[in-house]
């Protein structure tokens, strides 16, 4: 038997590079999120002095709330991320950790529709 790394398919190796990628960024996003939370909690604290519509309203609070349950969405999908790299499920791995970044991508469409139309 040998102690050498053996390393399997070139795609095999992308997807693990590509894993670990996923894991650093989600783990980046969530140093920020203290930071990202302190905002949101002064926004909905403050009030809006211009005239504005209710869906500008509707949407800028959907995007606050949003990113303050951020964690509730990124804990488990990385816990679940990391059980399924132990299991070396790689395919089902990316698939929880593209999740919460596809909960950002959502909570951000209507404040951009909003924008477009105020």
């Amino acid at each position: 038997m040998s102690l050498e790394y053996q390393p399997g398919s070139r795609r095999q190796d992308w997807r693990d590079a590509g894993v670990i990628l996923l894991f650093v960024a989600l783990g980046l996003s969530f140093v920020i999120y203290p930071f990202v939370a302190l905002a949101d909690v002064m926004s909905l604290g403050g009030e809006h002095t211009r005239n504005v519509s209710a869906f500008f309203i509707v949407a800028s609070r959907i995007f606050l709330y949003g990113s303050l349950a951020y964690p509730i969405v990124l804990i488990p999908c990385y816990l679940i991320g990391i059980l399924f790299a132990v299991l070396k499920r790689t395919r089902m791995c990316i698939v929880m950790l593209i999740a919460p970044l596809a909960y950002i991508v959502l909570i951000l469409i209507p404040p951009v529709i909003a924008s477009l139309f105020e």
